[in-house]
């Protein structure tokens, strides 16, 4: 990653972080979505339900 301008660290009231990341992690086949939290669903209870 050479730049990114993001304002969520901000917007949740953290201080901004200094220097560059520790690390920058992607993987083509890891599904990601974001939103607001949900509990956490047992093993074995199924997949998750449609929204």
């Amino acid at each position: 990653m050479l730049h990114l301008d993001d304002e969520l660290v901000a917007a949740a009231g953290l201080p901004a972080p200094v220097g560059p990341p520790v690390s920058v992690l992607y993987s083509p086949g890891v599904g990601v979505r974001f939103g607001p939290p949900v509990a956490a669903r047992s093993r074995g209870a199924g997949p998750p339900e449609p929204q």
